[in-house]
């Protein structure tokens, strides 16, 4: 007798919540409720309304930083020039290494300084970093093929995740470079 009280209560639990399941769709973390299309999070046993994870669409203004220059050697110096733009959670940037009255072409350039890299700090008003995020390796740099000798020309462009937060509060940025 025992077992049958106790099969009926298991099997109108499974049915209840088969029913109750028919109701939801669950798909990639996300519970539809079919008959109001209320959408839910599943953060773990619990379920989370939508509203409360909406991710905002925001993009910016682009932005064109002062160039800066950099040591290119032991007498020579190059300007990077750096435009930003921020756009659903990325930097998006375009940035260019030249110099003028140098004694080698891209391709030789590129073979000495290989393995260097130039990060680019972003600061808030007071000096500080708020981001260091973009780093331009030359081994990824891109070159004008007819740039002439005694002239070096190399440019990057790709995105890097960040905060619209951080991103606004820079005011200048700064270099470090390693291998020149």
């Amino acid at each position: 007798m025992k077992f049958k009280i106790l099969s009926l209560s298991v099997l109108s639990l499974l049915l209840t919540g088969c029913l109750e399941n028919d109701k939801y769709v669950i798909e990639n973390g996300i519970r539809l409720n079919k008959e109001t299309g209320e959408m839910n999070l599943i953060v773990g046993d619990s379920y989370k309304k939508l509203e409360e994870f909406k991710i905002t669409q925001t993009e910016s203004e682009a932005k064109t930083w002062s160039p800066l220059s950099i040591r290119l050697g032991s007498d020579k110096e190059g300007v990077v020039k750096i435009l930003t733009k921020y756009k659903d959670g990325f930097i998006l940037y375009k940035a260019s290494l030249s110099s003028e009255d140098i004694d080698t072409d891209n391709d030789s350039f590129r073979k000495k300084y290989y393995s260097s890299t130039i990060t680019v700090n972003f600061n808030d008003k007071d000096g500080f970093t708020t981001d260091s995020l973009i780093l331009l390796e030359m081994k990824n740099a891109i070159s004008n093929s007819s740039t002439p000798k005694g002239k070096i020309d190399f440019y990057w462009q790709a995105k890097v995740p960040s905060t619209l937060k951080n991103y606004d509060s820079a005011s200048s940025t700064s270099l470090m470079w390693a291998g020149f």
